[in-house]
C-alpha cells in the first residue's frame, strides 16, 4: 500500500483541498486550531480493527476504548522500536514501555518490518 499525505485548509482555494479522504479511527490526525475546540466522533463497539504498518514511521489513531492499556501490551507482537505522541502544549514526546496509550490519539509508530496491527476494541 503506498501512502498518501493530505492536507485541509478551509481558508486555501478548493482546488487543493481535493481528494481528501474521509476519516476513520484507524488514522492519526493533526489538527492545528487556533482556539479552544472540541473534536468528536462517534463512539461505537467495534471488536477489533486490524491496521497496515509498513516498515518505518506511520501515524495512526488507537482505535480501542480500553484506556488501561500500555505501549507494550497495546502493540504486542509488533516489531516497533519507538512510539511517540503529541502532549498538550504539542510538543512530540517519546512514550515507553510502560506509558499508557490513550483512546482518541494520534501515534507515531516505527516499526521495523512490514505488520498489520490489531487493536480490540
Amino acid at each position: 500500500m503506498d501512502w498518501e499525505w493530505y492536507t485541509y485548509n478551509k481558508n486555501r482555494d478548493a482546488k487543493y483541498n481535493l481528494g481528501f479522504p474521509l476519516i476513520d479511527n484507524t488514522m492519526g490526525i493533526w489538527v492545528n486550531v487556533t482556539s479552544n475546540s472540541t473534536l468528536c466522533g462517534p463512539s461505537r463497539d467495534i471488536g477489533s480493527t486490524s491496521i497496515w504498518l509498513p516498515r518505518g514511521w506511520n501515524l495512526v489513531g488507537y482505535p480501542s476504548n480500553n484506556n488501561t492499556r500500555t505501549v507494550a501490551d497495546a502493540l504486542a507482537g509488533i516489531s516497533y522500536d519507538y512510539v511517540q505522541t503529541a502532549n498538550e502544549t504539542g510538543k512530540i514526546i517519546t512514550l515507553s514501555s510502560t506509558d499508557i496509550m490513550q483512546p482518541g490519539k494520534a501515534y507515531w509508530i516505527h516499526v521495523t518490518a512490514d505488520c498489520i496491527w490489531t487493536v480490540s476494541w
